[in-house]
């Protein structure tokens, strides 16, 4: 799959790790280890902390650690709602929270540059506060910025799960998205979901990588891959 010449990339986030979903999420990070697809971890900026002993684990093999917001909890917003939703939240206030939640992280021993907020659009302010207190990525509903340099990659989520919605990933899109939380993950029918959607992916010649890899040109990584059935 390739967007004006540029390979399209694959990006597979979880979220929602706790101490009841472990077991599960540690058997889907297997089987993606297995398909060579990475995880980009989101985070909460108080993780239980049953779950950041392995998500320093995770880290440690290539997954990435991802800011998931500022603290409260997500407000899923239906497709057709988001586009009418104007970001409003400015820099000064984006900031503030961005101090509380970067501190909670690192009394936990985790540090991060790259922030998301998949269920909405990140309002200007943010992505400003985001910038000065060192973030280079930031991801949202319909993309990924690099904070750096100021490049928009465009691509929608594809929720996989209970709050799921359908949504055809278009054959040119610059990035393939695809998030799960993790109390999904012990529905069978969703674990299913999950699999297909990244061997579909896989099959179009997607690159997987991580949101913190975005940044940098896609190298294609050694074929783990291939006509199999997804488990079940």
């Amino acid at each position: 799959m390739l967007t004006g010449g540029v390979a399209t990339r694959l990006l597979v986030s979880l979220s929602g790790v706790d101490a009841g979903s472990l077991e599960h999420c540690a058997s889907v990070a297997d089987e993606l280890d297995r398909l060579r697809v990475p995880l980009s971890l989101l985070v909460n900026p108080l993780p239980e902390q049953s779950a950041v002993g392995w998500v320093r684990f995770r880290r440690s093999t290539g997954d990435a650690l991802v800011l998931n917001g500022f603290g409260r909890s997500p407000v899923f917003v239906p497709q057709q709602r988001r586009a009418r939703r104007k970001p409003s939240l400015p820099a000064h206030e984006a900031g503030l929270r961005l101090i509380a939640t970067v501190a909670s992280l690192e009394v936990r021993g985790l540090v991060t540059d790259c922030f998301a907020l998949l269920d909405e659009t990140v309002s200007l302010g943010t992505m400003t506060a985001l910038r000065r207190h060192g973030f280079t990525v930031c991801a949202d509903a319909n993309g990924v910025h690099d904070l750096k340099t100021g490049t928009h990659w465009r691509g929608r989520v594809r929720r996989i799960g209970q709050r799921a919605e359908f949504a055809m990933i278009p054959r040119r899109a610059e990035l393939v998205r695809i998030t799960v939380d993790a109390a999904d993950l012990a529905r069978h029918p969703y674990r299913w979901a999950l699999f297909d959607a990244v061997e579909d992916a896989l099959r179009d010649g997607a690159i997987p990588g991580t949101y913190a890899e975005v940044r940098v040109p896609p190298l294609r990584r050694a074929s783990g891959h291939g006509p199999r059935s997804s488990p079940r």
